[in-house]
């Protein structure tokens, strides 16, 4: 069997390269909490919007990631 493929890892890796600045993402966005559960998690935790069960403890949605928790609303 003759698999004559066309695209390479290569490509693929200078694509999402050249792609990602172009919509305003850099490596601390893929290392943040945006992007990295356990970050998020233990952000949330942090916050106290989590207990270290992983229960809610805030009402209504949790905040999106990255944006300034309001210490007030818990």
């Amino acid at each position: 069997m003759d698999l004559n493929l066309r695209w390479r890892v290569r490509d693929g890796v200078n694509e999402l390269a050249g792609t990602y600045p172009r919509h305003g993402l850099n490596y601390d966005d893929f290392t943040s909490s945006r992007f990295v559960r356990l970050r998020r998690i233990r952000e949330l935790v942090s916050d106290s919007l989590l207990e270290e069960m992983l229960r809610r403890q805030a009402n209504g949605p949790l905040p999106r990631p990255g944006t300034e928790i309001a210490h007030e609303a818990r």
